[in-house]
Formats: C-alpha cells, structure tokens, sequence
C-alpha cells in the first residue's frame, strides 16, 4: 500500500528547500576567512608569525603568565588570553602577584577535567584568537 504513495506536488519544494540549504551552507563556508595560524597544513614558523602579527601588547604580555586560579574570578579579567592556569589553587588575593596559594579540594579526577574541559572552551571558543592555555599544577619535582 505504501509502496506506490508518491508526492509528485511536493518535488518543487524540496528540490527549493534543498537548493538553499546548499546555498547558505556554502556562503557560510564562504564567508568563513581562515587564519593561517590555525591551519596545521603551514610551517610552524610561518603560523607563529601570522599569530604574533595579529597579536596585540597586552594578549603578548599575558601569554607570558601562569597563574593560580580559574574562570570563578570573573571571565572578563582573561580576554587577553594567559598563557596557563594552575586549576587545583587559587590566590588569596585577586591580583596575579598574590602567590600565597590556597588549596581546596580537588574533587574527583572526572570533575577536574570537566572544569579544565570548561575553562579551555571559554578561551578557545570566547577570547579573540582563540589560543589554548596550558593547565598546570605542581608535583613533587616540579609542574605536572
């Protein structure tokens, strides 16, 4: 019974739907400039470079610093990037120079990563160019 139910009226429309479709997808494509820096296909020093140009003083300046701390502080402080995070401690003070740390508990190992997870997001997703940090945090014998 199904077998012959056709919709010979409804052709037209599809094949319009489908057509536009195409279309947005492939303007949206289009549209889409990348940047040579995220391309892996280039050398290394030729996406450094493309990188460091479109850099400005202050996303150079804060790739130069790990920190204690995470995204609870307010995402608006990291726009410019930080080059690395040291999740499981925070500052008592909100100043990067306050070094004396406070440890609290860690959690389990699957909320660690989700909240690393999080906070990479915010900076891969969120900041301007998109530049991954380095989540860190300190061993016996040095950063792990």
């Amino acid at each position: 019974m199904l077998k012959n139910l056709s919709f010979p009226h409804l052709r037209p429309i599809a094949r319009f739907l489908f057509t536009g479709i195409l279309t947005v997808y492939a303007l949206s494509v289009a549209g889409q400039k990348g940047f040579p820096y995220k391309d892996p296909a280039l050398p290394v020093e030729e996406r450094v470079e493309d990188l460091l140009g479109r850099m400005t003083p202050e996303e150079k300046f804060w790739q130069l610093f790990m920190i204690p701390g995470d995204l609870s502080d307010g995402k608006e402080r990291y726009k410019n990037g930080i080059f690395g995070f040291q999740v499981a401690a925070k500052g008592k003070q909100a100043e990067a120079a306050g070094q004396l740390l406070e440890y609290g508990p860690s959690g389990s190992a699957r909320e660690a990563a989700d909240l690393i997870n999080e906070i990479q997001r915010y900076f891969v997703e969120e900041t301007r160019l998109g530049i991954p940090i380095i989540p860190f945090d300190e061993a016996l014998h040095g950063l792990v």
